[in-house]
């Protein structure tokens, strides 16, 4: 199929934030249900899977805004990184009361 003919999806960025952010809080999650080597842990399990991803996502913007030129730190990105860590914790810690995690 020739360029031209292919449809265009118009998917705004912070939806990606979003998807990425999610599992990435998802799959912090899982690792942290699943540490068996750990008899206590010195980190509660939320404190730990909603930070980690926060922190990295600010830091991604930080670094964006002030480090390179063509590039610019949103704070919708952040909004959006965040949305989708709470919905992973949320969704994760449902999904645990039923045992399925």
């Amino acid at each position: 199929m020739s360029a031209p003919k292919i449809p265009s999806v118009h998917l705004s960025d912070k939806w990606l934030h979003f998807v990425v952010y999610f599992f990435f809080a998802m799959l912090l999650y899982i690792a942290r249900v699943n540490d068996t080597k750990r008899t206590v842990s010195s980190i509660p399990r939320l404190f730990f899977v909603i930070i980690i991803p926060f922190v990295v996502g600010v830091c991604i913007e930080f670094i964006q805004h002030n480090c390179i030129p063509s590039r610019h730190g949103e704070i919708l990105d952040v909004m959006a990184n965040t949305l989708g860590i709470l919905v992973a914790v949320i969704l994760a810690e449902k999904l645990k009361a039923k045992a399925i995690l």
